[in-house]
This record gives C-alpha cells, sequence and structure tokens, in this order.
C-alpha cells in the first residue's frame, strides 16, 4: 500500500500519521482500559467471544492490537499463554500490572505493529484481534499477517464492529480521532478469504452502551463530547440518524447501540 492513500470513505489516510495518532490517543485512553465497569473488561462480553474462539489445550494464543491484552488474557486458561501485541507502551503497561497483581505467568507483552507482526512464520494456533480494524490503516495487510504467524492448524478470529450508517464514522472519528472506518459486514469475510483463512464462523452481537461511560472510555475532550451529545440526542428525539442509533433509557439518559461481530476460521491445509 502506498504511505498516503484513501481508505473506503474517500479520507486521506497516511500510515506513519495514522500510526501516531493512534499511539497518542490509546496513552491517554490507558488508564481506562482496566478500570471497573469497562467494556473490555466486561466478563458477559468476553464470554461471548471465548464461545466462538476455539482455544486447544496449551494452545499458544496472540492478540493483535491488543491493548491491555483482556482478551487474550481471558482466552490463556487451561494451560494456554498468550502473547499481547500492540502499539502503545502505555497500553501493555497497563496490562503488565494487573497479570503482575493476579500473579499470572501466562502472558507476555510486546510492542509491535499489526501490520508487521514482530513473529516468525506458524507460531500460534490462535490469533485473534478484537475492536482494532476499526483503528487501521490497511486492515488487509494487517489480516495477512496474522495468517502468516497463525501455525497451519490454527485458526484467526476477528472481533469488530461493522457500520451502522452515513454518519457512524464521523461519530466515532469525533470521539477518537484514531478510528480510520468501521467495515461493512461483508467485508470481514471477504478480508479473512483474501488471506487464504476459511471464514468458517461466524456471530453477530447488538451492544447498547449508555453513552456518557462511552466517551468516558476514550477521554474524548468536553467540547467534541457535546457535539456527539447534541446529535446523538437529535436522533433519539426522533431527528436525524447518527449511524449509532442514539435512544433514550427510562431514566432519560442518552444510550447508542453498535453491531459487533465474529467472523474467523481456520488456514487450509498446506501441502
Amino acid at each position: 500500500m502506498p504511505a498516503h492513500e484513501r481508505d473506503g470513505y474517500d479520507r486521506p489516510v497516511n500510515q506513519a500519521r495514522q500510526r501516531e495518532i493512534t499511539r497518542r490517543e490509546f496513552a491517554r485512553q490507558s488508564s481506562n482500559f482496566e478500570r471497573a465497569g469497562s467494556l473490555f473488561g466486561d466478563r458477559g462480553i468476553l464470554g461471548w467471544i471465548a464461545e466462538h474462539v476455539p482455544v486447544p489445550a496449551g494452545g499458544r494464543i496472540l492478540d493483535v492490537a491488543g491493548g491491555t491484552g483482556q482478551t487474550g488474557r481471558h482466552l490463556a486458561r487451561d494451560g494456554a499463554s498468550a502473547v499481547i501485541v500492540d502499539l502503545t507502551d502505555e497500553m501493555l503497561r497497563a496490562g503488565l500490572r494487573s497479570i503482575v497483581d493476579e500473579g499470572r505467568r501466562d502472558v507476555t507483552f510486546v510492542r509491535g505493529d499489526a501490520a508487521d507482526l514482530p513473529f516468525p512464520d506458524d507460531q500460534f494456533d490462535v490469533v485473534v484481534c478484537r475492536f482494532a480494524l476499526h483503528h487501521m490503516d490497511d486492515p488487509k495487510r494487517a489480516i495477512g499477517e496474522m495468517a502468516r504467524v497463525c501455525s497451519p492448524a490454527g485458526e484467526v478470529t476477528i472481533i469488530d464492529m461493522v457500520n451502522g450508517g452515513a454518519r457512524h464514522d464521523e461519530l466515532e472519528r469525533l470521539r477518537d480521532p484514531s478510528h480510520t472506518r468501521a467495515l461493512a459486514e461483508a467485508e470481514l469475510p471477504d478480508l479473512l478469504a483474501a488471506a487464504a483463512i476459511e471464514p468458517t464462523r461466524f456471530a453477530e452481537h447488538e451492544q447498547a452502551i449508555p453513552l456518557e461511560p462511552w466517551l468516558e472510555q476514550s477521554s474524548t475532550p468536553e467540547a467534541d463530547r457535546e457535539r456527539i451529545r447534541d446529535l446523538i440526542g437529535t436522533e433519539a428525539d426522533g431527528g436525524e440518524p447518527s449511524g449509532l442509533r442514539g435512544a433514550r433509557g427510562a431514566d432519560g439518559a442518552l444510550t447508542i447501540a453498535q453491531r459487533w461481530v465474529i467472523a474467523g476460521g481456520p488456514l487450509p491445509a498446506r501441502p
């Protein structure tokens, strides 16, 4: 991919700049990922993911763009081990503090880029990537890297949101400038197939999210929060759709809703 290209929504993407923005935003957000109540540590969501990500006994897991490693840490049970790879040092340090507090020795943290994973071929039995493709400038290349480091008998699984409408990406970027774009639902299986991964598993989940904790998670500046509140409130009161299905709860508090998908499967047998 050229260093400067346009994504599927005709927005200029510069690889180096995107990585700089991603590091900056997640450095600011890192303390929120391990706090009580974070969606990333929600046991119900992690359980839903685990239902669709088979891990063999003693398996080697790679959690790509894993942040503090909540997904890999949850999957690394019953003798399995996990490597968490992420661009942002602050996220890795936050995850490391948590596993030290838990007394765990089955999780390793490595700084690295999903588009150029710092591992040899055929290293992992399970490769998983959760809610990270929409921060990447080249999801196809990243999935190709996931396939490369996955063992011939292993599986690759992607968990991400899908695009909800015309203004979805605009609001996501206002909340968190590291957002590039949410993929259309049909793109995920196609991207897996392009990396020679057989997309044999697929699951969907509708997630209602209270607006204020969602904004707090990303440490969104107050002026941008106000703009998002206005747009979500307008939709909730019958106005223009936001792409995030704004609504009001019984107490009048604003909520959004995202549609999440899991798509994954094995690599084909190699000669």
